[in-house]
């Protein structure tokens, strides 16, 4: 999350992303995929993700 430490979780941890901080997720473990379940709770029309610039 920008400006804040690395936070690493593992299966079956779970964490809330604060509001309005940007954030990128990375898989660093072996061969296996990462699985993800969100729940994006917003105000209706609020953006999904920010546009790249």
């Amino acid at each position: 999350m920008e400006g804040r430490e690395p936070v690493t979780l593992r299966a079956g941890q779970s964490m809330v992303e604060p509001a309005n901080v940007r954030m990128t997720g990375y898989n660093h473990s072996a061969p296996e995929p990462m699985r993800v379940v969100l729940f994006h709770v917003a105000d209706p029309g609020t953006p999904f993700l920010a546009p790249i610039h």
